[in-house]
């Protein structure tokens, strides 16, 4: 139970810690200094992560990895919508107009299929590499 204990605790401390910047990031409402690259990177990690915890029932590992998923989206749409901002006011500032807020919908439309296409390839990929649920049975 104590060696369960060590592994609850790291998680909560790493999803604060995620959850920190996601927050700053948008409180400050700006995409400097954010590599969209880091969300796209924990995007693929947590849902490999996600799969290998899930084929080893490390249940620890699924909860924090399905929440570092869901952290990764939400700070990949701040990060385009803080960019799309900081876009927008640079074209006001040249007398060139506003974005409209329907890019930014599309963008969030955007996330939520790559998340979908994430789920369904580690759906796919589970079922291939646990034994027996590839199979059917009459």
């Amino acid at each position: 139970m104590w060696v369960e204990l060590i592994g609850w605790g790291g998680a909560v401390v790493l999803l604060l810690t995620l959850g920190r910047q996601v927050y700053t990031q948008w409180r400050d409402g700006r995409a400097q200094g954010v590599s969209r690259w880091l969300f796209v990177g924990q995007l693929t990690a947590s849902t490999a992560f996600l799969v290998y915890s899930w084929l080893l029932h490390n249940w620890v590992f699924v909860v924090t990895n399905a929440l570092l998923l869901v952290t990764a989206a939400v700070g990949e749409w701040i990060y385009l919508r803080n960019r799309k901002l900081e876009d927008a006011a640079t074209l006001a500032a040249d007398g060139q107009g506003r974005h409209s807020d329907n890019e930014l919908l599309g963008y969030a439309r955007q996330i939520a299929e790559l998340a979908n296409e994430a789920a369904t390839i580690a759906g796919a990929v589970a079922a291939a590499l646990v034994p027996g649920k590839s199979e059917r049975t009459p």
